[in-house]
């Protein structure tokens, strides 16, 4: 088998546009693969699955497709998976978004994605039992959570690629994936939902491996859903985005208080708790909504009862307070300077919406993608949080220390020269011309006198005839003084500090890069020097 993709990346990105347009067909992909590939061979076989196939996304809403592609001369056989994201008007994606993304409670679709690909595989491994396939994933939007929970679960794709997508949250996937429920177990926590999240980031790493690797996010500047934020909220992979340039601002986070209060600031610290316990609240009643009703088909038949959703109501906590304290909550919103601050940030930004479409990320695709840049999201092994990384500005980081390291080492060695070599050749220099200087008036006593304005003295009072026949000066110099070297000693002891310091920062900083990006084959140029 081929190890390049039959599929190139622009003929994945028409496809999964034809998909969130409505959906593939095998007359209309073989089109489009035609045109990206050209003519195909008699050997190629392109076969269309969609959840109506099997029967599988009805209660849920899910809207994926499968393209297999079998080559029999080249020995080829990949499944390529592509997800549409979110319709508005599909209640069924939108409780997803919110009661699943968000809340991290519904897990339907994800379920359903696991079994559309069970099914997939079940034809073609009754068709080509010798041959296991290579799974491929694209998808927008919430389509993206989808396909990376799918991916992450079932450990056998070669890549998954996703636009303006909706992140994984780690605590919804724990939810869908009963084995990494159970390894959470096994570490102690049989409540997934007591885990902190910086921990949850560890055990996601961990135990889904090099697969979180494989992730590439593809994402248009100022486009909403990126920003928001929420409890197991984590990006993985590669994350590329467009229109860096373009002078727009990331969108407003509504997950998060917009203003820095500050300890003095007693009322907006009082707003900010209010705030964060208000988007806390919500998220708990949806995912208790979510369960108490058995899901996406339970809640949509709530919502047909007045009477029963009123009952649901007063037993959520937002519920609580908009019935029996509406004073209260009247209050807290209108008076709250986070809640206008954030809606006329929603208001001034409400244009950027349309930077989450898939024609706009696909169009920046085609135009940006060979300049844009590139960041890769790792966990910090020493916080477990997550970190976005440029690894090229940390390789020239890398640079300038060791740059900086090779000249402390040269003014260390120019220090101990001065110290060892250089005071000692200066004093004996000095000395040197001192006893030059004796010399020459050892040699003329009396020149010495009338030098020193004593060509007479007390002996000149008895008469002119006496005159000084020599002169005796001490020779003897003391040793230099310990005290004068005291400073350049104290000097060189610190740099020999901080460059045992820097040395073993660089060796950390070292293994860290590797460990954080040995996974990634575009990126061995970088270790391949670094580990030289």
């Amino acid at each position: 088998m081929s190890n390049q993709a039959f599929l190139d990346e622009d003929t994945r990105n028409n496809l999964l546009l034809l998909e969130n347009k409505g959906g593939l067909t095998n007359e209309k992909v073989t089109d489009i693969i035609t045109e990206g590939t050209g003519e195909l061979d008699t050997g190629v076989t392109i076969e269309v699955y969609t959840q109506e196939d099997f029967k599988i996304g009805n209660e849920s809403g899910l809207n994926v497709s499968a393209v297999h592609i079998q080559d029999t001369n080249e020995n080829t056989n990949e499944v390529y998976y592509f997800f549409r994201g979110t319709e508005p008007s599909n209640f069924n994606d939108v409780w997803t978004d919110a009661a699943g993304i968000a809340a991290g409670s519904n897990t339907e679709q994800l379920e359903d994605s696991i079994e559309f690909k069970e099914n997939v595989n079940r034809v073609i491994e009754s068709e080509t039992p010798e041959v296991i396939p290579k799974n491929y994933a694209d998808a927008y939007s919430l389509g993206v959570n989808n396909a990376s929970g799918l991916m992450l679960i079932s450990k056998d794709f070669e890549d998954m690629r996703g636009f303006n997508g909706a992140p994984i949250n780690a605590y919804h996937l724990a939810e869908a994936d009963s084995s990494f429920e159970q390894y959470l177990n096994g570490e102690g926590y049989p409540n997934i939902r007591k885990i902190p999240q910086e921990l949850m980031s560890k055990y996601i790493y961990d135990y889904y491996g090099e697969e979180v690797h494989k992730i590439v996010n593809y994402r248009q500047k100022g486009e909403p859903l990126y920003a928001q934020s929420f409890p197991g909220k984590m990006y993985l992979g590669k994350v590329v985005t467009f229109g860096e340039d373009s002078g727009v601002d990331d969108f407003v986070d509504v997950g998060s208080y917009p203003y820095e209060p500050g300890v003095m600031n007693l009322p907006l610290l009082y707003d900010e708790i209010s705030y964060n316990g208000r988007i806390e609240r919500w998220l708990n009643d949806l995912g208790g909504i979510d369960e108490r009703n058995g899901g996406i088909k339970g809640v949509e038949e709530l919502g047909q009862s007045p009477f029963k959703l009123f009952v649901e109501a007063s037993n959520t906590q937002t519920g609580k307070e908009i019935i029996f304290s509406p004073f209260r909550t009247f209050r807290d919103v209108i008076f709250s300077p986070g809640v206008w601050k954030q809606t006329s940030s929603i208001k001034d930004a409400w244009g950027q919406m349309d930077l989450h479409s898939l024609e706009i990320v696909l169009s920046s695709y085609d135009k940006e993608k060979s300049k844009a840049r590139v960041r890769y999201v790792r966990l910090d092994p020493v916080s477990n949080k997550q970190i976005t990384l440029e690894p090229e500005t940390l390789y020239q980081f890398l640079n300038r220390c060791e740059l900086g390291l090779t000249e402390k080492k040269e003014v260390l060695n120019n220090l101990k020269n001065y110290e060892s070599n250089i005071m000692t050749e200066l004093y004996t220099k000095e000395q040197s011309e001192i006893i030059k200087k004796i010399d020459a008036k050892s040699a003329s006593p009396q020149a010495f006198l009338i030098e020193t304005n004593n060509q007479y003295g007390f002996w000149g009072k008895l008469g002119k005839d006496r005159e000084a026949r020599s002169v005796t000066f001490d020779e003897d110099f003391s040793p230099l003084d310990g005290r004068i070297k005291t400073p350049i000693i104290e000097l060189i002891s610190l740099f020999e500090e901080e460059i045992s310091e820097m040395e073993n920062f660089l060796e950390n900083y070292k293994e860290t890069y590797i460990k954080m990006f040995e996974k990634d084959e575009e990126l061995s140029k970088y270790i391949n020097v670094i580990k030289s």
